[in-house]
């Protein structure tokens, strides 16, 4: 119902459920999906034991799934016919660079949730819980303030494929940016005409004077590379259009031509509050993440302007020991590493005794305290017509759960 016309006659899911597989591959008319079966295990006890009531914290295998093939699904149209002007015909000798990605797996990584939301198949507060849970991680991300989204699509080839110990330093995921700013544009289209559809009827309108303005639009791929393509300029002029404005103001075009941070304030357009659920007093933020390696924790990725970077924490150092100044040295294991940072507190001096390079150093670290967990949820007194705008644009009532 999303789209004016449905492009194939018949569509097929290939899903290869193998323990390690994940990820997706669009075709025409179908998409290869790689799944791990077993994150269903919740979901399917849940099922042998007779309880038809879902519980969200056992469907997040499902909702995995399902929102891999819906976004596989909308590829069908946003990518294999409606794309960026640089996708097609492919030169498969070369790299093909575009600055439109961000358009077309971003806007997809929008609609996956948003379609399964609408679908009914998750609930209201499990949707907003993971939108919540993507605005957590593009804050945790630094490469946000550095790289835009243009940037990010062009450089797909040469960063997002070929990722160094400082790309989440360095670099913003289009995917992940891209689904956050589409909304963004979606309840900015929604707040300016709220008789409109928001987003829905841009695409739609660029499926009009792109693909859906070809005579035939089967499968064939002779039919779907008739159309040249769109580029950000082509979105730009719809959307000014949609907006009621003519034009697209530079601070709206900031959103994907400058590295700037996203505002979440107009989810109160829909009744909705994004707010910080406090973590437990005493936690620390590491400010780096851990790989693991034969159950020996390794550095992986140290966040700028972190305790851990200005203490000289480096990717690459091999974690052996921890403690608070005061304190005994405490055995580094991956598997134990969470019960050991207990131990630490935010502010308080402690040390990391670590490898690198086949040489123990001691390295000093006050750490920080844990950040909260960004929550989304619907504001109790919200006025009629922001309940309202939630209804058309979620397609689920203001009361569901």
């Amino acid at each position: 119902r999303f789209w004016p016309a449905r492009p194939y006659d018949h569509y097929t899911f290939l899903v290869h459920a193998a323990v390690g597989a994940r990820g997706g591959l669009e075709h025409l008319a179908g998409s290869v999906l790689g799944v791990e079966p077993e994150s269903w295990a919740p979901a399917a006890r849940r099922v042998e034991a007779g309880n038809r009531e879902r519980d969200d914290d056992s469907e997040t295998g499902v909702y995995d799934l399902l929102e891999l093939a819906s976004h596989e699904l909308f590829h069908a149209w946003n990518v294999k016919r409606l794309r960026p002007r640089a996708l097609g015909p492919f030169d498969y000798t070369r790299e093909n660079y575009t600055r439109e990605l961000w358009i077309a797996e971003g806007f997809t990584s929008y609609y996956d949730g948003l379609l399964v939301l609408r679908s009914g198949e998750i609930s209201v507060k499990a949707h907003l819980q993971r939108l919540a849970d993507s605005i957590a991680r593009l804050r945790d991300t630094p490469g946000r303030r550095v790289q835009s989204l243009e940037e990010s699509s062009f450089d797909a080839w040469v960063k997002l494929y070929r990722p160094q110990d400082d790309s989440p330093n360095a670099s913003v995921s289009y995917y992940l940016k891209g689904s956050l700013v589409a909304l963004l544009l979606d309840l900015w289209l929604r707040e300016l005409r709220p008789d409109g559809n928001g987003l829905d009827g841009v695409l739609a309108e660029l499926w009009r004077r792109g693909p859906g303005s070809l005579d035939t639009l089967g499968p064939s791929t002779a039919n779907t590379y008739s159309y040249p393509g769109f580029t950000s300029e082509d979105l730009a002029r719809i959307l000014g259009e949609h907006s009621g404005l003519g034009e697209v103001p530079r601070a709206v075009r900031a959103l994907w031509n400058e590295p700037t941070d996203l505002d979440f304030g107009p989810l109160a357009l829909l009744g909705l509050r994004l707010s910080e659920k406090p973590v437990g007093p005493g936690l620390i933020e590491l400010g780096f993440t851990i790989q693991d390696r034969g159950g020996a924790p390794w550095v992986e990725f140290v966040r700028t302007d972190s305790p851990a970077e200005r203490a000289g924490l480096a990717p690459g150092d091999e974690l052996l020991a921890a403690r608070r100044v005061d304190g005994s040295w405490l055995r580094l294991r991956s598997a134990r590493a969470p019960r050991v940072w207990d131990h630490l507190q935010p502010g308080l001096p402690a040390e990391l005794l670590v490898s690198r390079r086949e040489r123990v150093l001691t390295i000093p670290v006050a750490f920080a305290a844990a950040r909260g967990a960004p929550h989304i949820e619907r504001i109790a007194d919200a006025d009629s017509a922001a309940c309202a705008r939630f209804e058309a644009w979620s397609g689920r009532r203001w009361s569901d759960p």
